[in-house]
């Protein structure tokens, strides 16, 4: 589609200059037909407009973007961790976050829907003794009223239990637009910086099919980061 804007272009001024009698129009119809062809050339190679998550209608879900989160964070083959890339997905995002990764040799479980005497966490990522991160996932809701503050206090409560230093508790509040959070220990990210964890990613996987479900994921978000989304009261933190 590259020479349609200036073959449009041409056609205003032609319009403005009430069409010339010695004006080329033929000429340029032909051209916008050869830039359309070699369009529809292009893009039966390369399917530039098609994505899976799209496709899926992904976006309606804020369930399904944890659990791709999940599926990101997790090493674990036999859990959410089906894209066998070992922890390549939590270095990313831990760094996205501004944490500092902790041993990368530790064994960690990732969890979904964890529940606490006050609040619901999406994704939980737990080593015993050493460090526990929980992630808020927003992309439809707003924060629910002290939500932040009911998980970080669940959060402390839970890494006692687990014997985990003050120094291994980390929160991450997600959303679209990255915006603080009522509870300032939460590290924020935006969607279209997941975007780029996803993108690089995707870049560093050796897996096939996995590297294109990344590169989709992440263009996905970033086509929702950068259009405005409706959000509602969250009544489930």
């Amino acid at each position: 589609m590259g020479q349609l804007p200036e073959l449009l272009d041409t056609f205003a001024r032609l319009k403005a200059s009430e069409r010339r009698p010695s004006a080329p129009i033929p000429s340029l119809l032909d051209d916008y037909s050869l830039a359309r062809t070699r369009d529809t050339e292009s893009n039966r190679n390369s399917a530039a407009c098609f994505n899976v998550l799209r496709l899926l209608k992904a976006d309606r879900s804020e369930n399904t973007q944890s659990d791709v989160l999940a599926w990101l964070l997790d090493s674990n083959e036999r859990r959410f961790g089906t894209h066998a890339q070992g922890n390549l997905g939590l270095r990313l995002f831990l760094a996205a976050a501004r944490i500092a990764m902790p041993s990368q040799e530790l064994p960690y479980v990732v969890r979904r829907e964890v529940s606490s005497l006050r609040s619901r966490i999406d994704v939980e990522v737990a080593c015993r003794g050493h460090y526990l991160i929980h992630i808020e996932n927003k992309l439809w809701s707003n924060e629910g009223a002290d939500q932040t503050h009911r998980e970080w206090l669940d959060l402390c409560k839970r890494a006692r239990l687990m014997d985990v230093p003050d120094s291994g508790v980390h929160a991450v509040f997600l959303s679209p637009a990255g915006g603080p959070c009522l509870n300032t220990r939460f590290s924020n990210m935006s969607w279209l910086e997941l975007a780029g964890v996803f993108s690089q990613f995707a870049d560093e996987v050796v897996a096939a099919n996995v590297r294109l479900f990344a590169s989709h994921y992440a263009f996905w978000l970033t086509e929702i980061a950068t259009s405005a989304i409706p959000t509602k009261d969250d009544h489930n933190g």
